[in-house]
């Protein structure tokens, strides 16, 4: 029997992207001065680094064939 993934394991990712984001956009909106701009143009970079690395051409694995009598 196979046990569910712990909520963490599932959304921590996904919740760190969003918050990178969220940081990103206001600080980017809302933010005057160099340091702000910077902070908002480095944390909005990440979830689209992210999202590139995922999109990547990747090479086919070949696996054995399980056969099960």
């Amino acid at each position: 029997m196979k046990s569910t993934p712990s909520f963490r394991k599932v959304w921590g990712v996904p919740l760190l992207l969003s918050a990178l984001t969220l940081i990103g956009l206001l600080s980017a909106l809302l933010g005057e001065h160099v340091v702000w701009k910077t902070m908002g143009w480095l944390s909005l970079t990440v979830p689209v680094a992210a999202g590139l690395w995922l999109a990547r051409p990747r090479k086919e694995v070949q696996r054995p064939v399980s056969r099960t009598f």
